[in-house]
């Protein structure tokens, strides 16, 4: 299969990748997190910081527009932004009464293992995304052997939600540019 992932998902992509080489043809990574060791900038502890003092305080709501203004860019419509707003309320009211005893644990995934994917690879990232993202996708597309990095100069950290058509042109390029018969032996 072709994975593709985005933000956390383009993690669990590569962490399938790496568990299941022979089932991966491809991976296309939407501003994907990392699923190696990786230390957050200023920005993005300034934010952690931020959202657990408003859920600590309960306030939801305030916790749901901080995290909707940091993940869309300065080109996301309103549409983009009601979409994330839902997700991550969703998201908020899915996690926040779940026991740390069940929260997510590292994949235990290593760079070694990623220097072992040999599928082909597309890893875009945001140039209005929080630094991180970029950092990790210039990280992987060292790591990743056969790696095609691009950069969205209109992104934010959700470019499928904030510009879907161009989003989707970007996907099926990176797709027709695949050989078949050598994506089929993988």
């Amino acid at each position: 299969a072709v994975l593709v992932g985005s933000s956390f998902g383009g993690e669990v992509a590569l962490d399938v990748a790496v568990r299941h080489p022979d089932r991966t043809a491809a991976l296309a990574l939407l501003c994907a997190a990392a699923p190696v060791e990786h230390r957050p900038g200023p920005e993005l502890r300034a934010f952690f910081a931020r959202e657990g003092a408003l859920l600590e305080a309960g306030d939801v709501d305030a916790a749901t527009a901080l995290n909707v203004d940091l993940w869309c860019g300065p080109e996301a419509g309103p549409e983009a932004r009601a979409l994330v707003h839902a997700m991550q309320r969703r998201a908020f009211d899915l996690q926040l009464p779940v026991p740390e005893e069940h929260e997510a644990r590292p994949s235990g995934v290593t760079e070694d293992d990623l220097r072992g994917v040999t599928a082909p690879a597309l890893v875009a990232t945001g140039a209005h995304d929080v630094p991180d993202f970029r950092a990790i996708g210039d990280r992987l597309a060292e790591l990743l052997p056969d790696a095609r990095r691009v950069e969205l100069a209109w992104a934010g950290h959700l470019p499928a939600l904030e510009r879907p058509e161009e989003t989707l042109t970007l996907l099926t390029g990176f797709l027709a540019g695949l050989s078949a018969p050598a994506a089929a032996a993988r």
